[in-house]
């Protein structure tokens, strides 16, 4: 889905849902995809915040996180994804598409 919607109109946020499910994934260690339950996104001038909650997780392993968001349409978009496990947060700065693992073992729940 190409991200071609006006941020807070009516139906905006399930627009922006399916755009960001499109191109955002986590994944455990055997490279299954972990659902993401979506929670919702707002924006403040050129920066947008989305946010999804992983219920019943096992974070005591390596998570692989996918990001791919808005690259296509910008290109010297960076995107910073933070992953909250307990008190614990750990960020990842995209400055392209692509992979990368996460530790998660060590976080207190």
């Amino acid at each position: 889905h190409d991200l071609d919607v006006a941020m807070g109109g009516p139906g905006d946020d399930d627009a922006v849902a399916r755009y960001v499910a499109d191109r955002f994934s986590l994944s455990d260690a055997r490279g299954e995809n972990m659902p993401l339950n979506w929670v919702g996104s707002e924006i403040n001038g050129d920066l947008v915040m989305t946010y999804q909650e992983l219920p019943n997780a096992d974070f005591r392993a390596v998570v692989r996180v996918y990001n791919a968001l808005l690259f296509e349409r910008f290109p010297g978009q960076v995107n910073q994804i933070n992953v909250e496990c307990g008190d614990s947060v750990r960020t990842m700065v995209f400055e392209q598409a692509g992979e990368r693992e996460v530790d998660l073992g060590n976080h207190p729940r």
